[in-house]
């Protein structure tokens, strides 16, 4: 994961807008946010930072390719998959200080959480499907 955030890093600095858009689950934890990859094993509370993968190094890659926009789309839920307990992770995602000419968009306010029933009623997460072709309509 770390690779492919530094490949799309490379990419952007070739010009253009910056587009990322993630959509699965994210925690917050000591006021950090982290995107979980779909395969991650996460144990004990204290992998949880080394199994996951920051916004802020997505936003870090996006700032220094010094694009005129960059947008960032978090549709994520804020529960973890385990369904383990860490008293370090907080409801929702914490909220983020924008680089220069970034947009963040989350799926709910900071620190509100949302669960993965509510999921797919997202229009965040429709608009995407309809564009790829889905025939699914909008709820």
């Amino acid at each position: 994961m770390h690779e492919a955030i530094r490949a799309f890093g490379d990419e952007l600095r070739g010009g253009g807008i910056g587009l990322f858009y993630y959509s699965g689950h994210a925690l917050q934890v000591r006021g950090r946010n982290y995107l979980l990859p779909v395969r991650a094993m996460i144990e004990r509370e204290d992998e949880l930072v080394y199994r996951t993968v920051d916004v802020g190094a997505v936003l870090d890659k996006m700032e220094s390719a010094r694009n005129r926009v960059n947008i960032a789309i978090l549709d994520a839920c804020r529960s973890n998959p385990s369904g383990r307990e860490f008293r370090t992770v907080a409801t929702g995602l914490a909220v983020m200080d924008a680089p220069v000419n970034t947009l963040i968009a989350f799926a709910t306010a900071p620190g509100r959480g949302s669960q993965r029933r509510d999921w797919e009623a997202r229009p965040v997460h429709a608009a995407p499907d309809r564009r790829a072709g889905n025939p699914r309509p909008a709820p």
